[in-house]
């Protein structure tokens, strides 16, 4: 464990790399190549009371150098660090929540992430994120889309992993999150995420029409802008499709046209 000083001057230097390389795919593949992903690792610190400053910066610029690579995610991934982001949700700061969620959502999306979302699960991430969508209030808006966006992440993939999402309690806050729609961005988010947890099975396809989300999805499909108009188009065909029952609800809701 590093003495205080030495870790004061680690911290420090987590945040001049995370303020290097975000937005510089060179720099942070040279930042990896270095060796700074197990460095950096090594300083998530969740036991006793983890400072917020020390956690935004070391897993930030974990997230940094995740960014755009599959290779370097796999790499933050193999350093077995999901397992304190996890905690971070669980028991962080709203500040270190959301650095949290948002280090978790970098690493189950971009090139290749089926390995690294089956890491995610295994590491216990469903049941916090579901937690965070359930109550808005126990981090900031910015951690709420975060965990928004890994639980899309993770509502792609296989059968297996969907059932997980579905038993973890994640429909009743995504459908909440698009009847609101009280964000633009997130109610693209959700249904973007309801979308990939109905694909490839009728009773799931199933449970999101009788969580109520028709209505919003054609809502949506209508007065959206345009990132909205399609996501609800692209979710509504997904419904639609294998069923003749639900093609016509949809038609009958007035959201034919998404299906033509």
């Amino acid at each position: 464990r590093a003495a205080a000083g030495e870790r004061s001057g680690q911290v420090e230097a987590a945040a001049a790399l995370r303020e290097l390389t975000i937005g510089s795919d060179a720099r942070a593949a040279q930042a990896a190549s270095a060796g700074a992903i197990p460095l950096l690792a090594d300083m998530v610190e969740v036991s006793g009371s983890p400072e917020p400053y020390a956690i935004v910066a070391v897993a930030g610029a974990l997230r940094s150098l995740a960014e755009g690579s599959g290779k370097r995610a796999d790499k933050v991934v193999a350093t077995g660090v999901l397992e304190p982001l996890v905690l971070l949700l669980e028991q962080g700061t709203d500040e270190c929540c959301a650095i949290a969620a948002g280090t978790i959502r970098t690493l189950t999306g971009g090139e290749e992430p089926g390995e690294r979302k089956a890491a995610a699960v295994s590491a216990g991430a469903l049941e916090p994120l579901v937690h965070l969508l359930e109550s808005s209030g126990r981090t900031s808006a910015e951690g709420f889309s975060h965990a928004l966006g890994a639980l899309r992440n993770l509502c792609a993939g296989p059968a297996e992993r969907k059932g997980m999402v579905l038993r973890a309690g994640a429909l009743a806050p995504l459908a909440r999150i698009l009847k609101e729609a009280r964000c633009a961005a997130d109610t693209v988010e959700a249904t973007a995420a309801l979308r990939n947890l109905a694909t490839g099975s009728d009773d799931r396809k199933a449970m999101v029409m009788a969580a109520g989300c028709l209505p919003p999805l054609v809502r949506l499909f209508e007065e959206g802008d345009a990132e909205g108009r399609n996501e609800a188009a692209s979710c509504l065909r997904n419904l639609a499709k294998g069923s003749e029952e639900r093609r016509k609800l949809i038609a009958a809701a007035g959201a034919g046209q998404a299906l033509e």
